[in-house]
């Protein structure tokens, strides 16, 4: 199951997708049988815009991606504008064929330059991950066809069970790869041509999780912060802070990361410290000199299923003046939770002349 901003919910039945709007309480589209056998995962394919430019907003066809275990990787799109028996219907734009089944699927919409500026072509970045190996895919969204550009296996032979595609600096030249599995670790990984994410390129690996990693996902902020939530089979949902700036030149990048880290050393003992990973993503126009910093930090650990934390995502209310973030987790009993982040009030910050914490409300 996977939720989107717009309400509208995509899951597995079986063989079969299904859309569905959880404040009318009714199904709105369905998938032809293309898939043979039980389909894994189900992802909205996220937008990603040259030079930060949205590709999807306004428009009405939407794209999804599908993984299962018949070794099908399919992309979907939707047309609003179409409809039978008054429910969407959703088209196979591209089958992508593996050797073995496939565990997860993701993807991100991309502009491919063509021959002439003012021509781009919108594809579909897809990234796969069967039992040892990564494969990335192009898939044009207006003629369907696709190819196939790298294979890799995981970092530490990792057994994916989740994975994260994200454009994490916004004008970032390629997206960002997140993955993780049964050693609890999340790796990220860069990469510095299209889809070409090689195992030894874990820039950045996330330890914490005491059992398998199960569920990644992410939420940008107003400030243009991430907040990766991590949930694992050892019952906590750990949240990951990626905050971003931007070098010129890698040795100002290096000047700016020993800073931090002297900053760091600096501060009194008794405070708790929490260690930070830096990583760079080459950006747009910059002929590999500009880079995007993204630091890394834990930002809270939550607690309080007693099983293992089988999914988490992240859902934005519509009706609120303020529009903020809330969390959505769900775990082996049959529970689901949702957390909801708020600051202090107004005149209670100013009586405890505190900072502004997260609090959780279950």
């Amino acid at each position: 199951m996977h939720g989107v901003y717009d309400g509208t919910v995509c899951y597995a039945a079986h063989t079969t997708i299904v859309l569905y709007h959880p404040q009318n309480a009714t199904v709105i589209g369905a998938s032809g049988k293309v898939h043979n056998k039980r389909i894994n995962c189900v992802r909205w394919v996220r937008s990603k815009g040259r030079k930060g430019r949205s590709l999807s907003e306004g428009r009405k066809a939407r794209s999804l991606v599908s993984a299962g275990v018949d070794g099908k990787v399919v992309v979907w799109k939707i047309d609003e504008e179409k409809k039978v028996e008054d429910l969407l219907v959703l088209q196979p734009l591209a089958v992508l064929d593996h050797d073995d089944f496939v565990l997860m699927a993701d993807a991100v919409m991309m502009t491919v330059p063509g021959e002439d500026d003012n021509n781009d072509d919108e594809q579909v970045l897809v990234v796969t991950a069967t039992t040892d190996i990564i494969t990335t895919w192009l898939v044009s969204l207006q003629t369907g066809t696709y190819r196939r550009i790298h294979t890799t296996p995981p970092p530490d032979k990792v057994y994916i069970m989740c994975l994260c595609v994200l454009d994490v600096c916004q004008g970032g030249r390629y997206p960002v790869l997140m993955c993780a599995g049964h050693n609890a670790k999340i790796y990220i990984m860069t990469s510095r041509d299209l889809g070409v994410y090689g195992s030894n390129e874990a820039v950045c690996t996330l330890t914490g999780h005491e059992d398998w990693v199960m569920s990644l996902s992410v939420m940008r902020e107003d400030s243009g912060d991430y907040l990766l939530a991590s949930g694992s089979k050892d019952s906590t949902v750990r949240l990951w802070r990626l905050t971003t700036t931007t070098t010129t030149t890698t040795t100002t990048a290096t000047t700016t990361i020993k800073e931090q880290q002297e900053q760091q050393q600096e501060e009194p003992k008794e405070q708790l410290q929490v260690k930070s990973c830096v990583f760079q993503v080459p950006m747009l126009g910059g002929e590999g000199s500009v880079c995007c910093d993204v630091l890394v930090r834990l930002e809270a650990v939550l607690a309080g299923h007693e099983g293992q934390v089988s999914e988490v995502y992240w859902a934005q209310p519509v009706y609120r003046v303020h529009m903020h973030c809330e969390g959505q987790r769900g775990n082996r009993p049959e529970q689901v939770s949702c957390l909801e982040g708020c600051r202090p009030r107004a005149n209670e910050d100013q009586i405890s002349g505190r900072r502004e914490d997260l609090t959780i409300h279950m």
